[in-house]
């Protein structure tokens, strides 16, 4: 196995280990452990880099789709993410999180509230890029 398979694997290895550890640990009574969590949320970053995958989608001033629009942005199209919402909302039977994206489109640069459902996220804007260039591709 080369180095990065064996460190993957042997992080599974000791995740699966802890898991078992608290498992049995936790089998000895009734009572269970009292956990102290922080109480601030945090937020797990996915990337910072969003490409839109439907032909049409709405840029909205507040991540509720009945918010007022500031711009449509089209397929293909890439922006930087700024913010995620805190917790996922329904729309159109999909469930995701809202960002807010920053779009610079035709020398004109705006921002707002975009669902996630209508969106890639991609580590970097390189990435984004490429996808962008395949999914281009693939509905001329």
């Amino acid at each position: 196995m080369t180095g990065r398979k064996a460190t993957k694997h042997g992080h599974l290895y000791s995740l699966f280990g802890l898991i078992l550890l608290f498992m049995l640990g936790s089998c000895g009574g009734d009572e269970l452990p009292q956990l102290d969590l922080p109480s601030e949320q945090v937020l797990i970053a996915r990337g910072n880099a969003a490409l839109v995958i439907k032909p049409y989608a709405r840029v909205h001033e507040l991540p509720n789709p009945q918010s007022p629009v500031r711009n449509p942005v089209r397929l293909g199209e890439i922006g930087t993410i700024e913010a995620a919402s805190s917790g996922q909302s329904l729309v159109s039977r999909k469930l995701d999180y809202w960002y807010y994206v920053r779009f610079a489109t035709d020398g004109t640069e705006f921002s707002g509230w975009i669902f996630g459902g209508d969106l890639e996220i991609y580590a970097n804007l390189a990435r984004a890029q490429n996808a962008a260039t395949q999914l281009r591709a693939a509905n001329e």
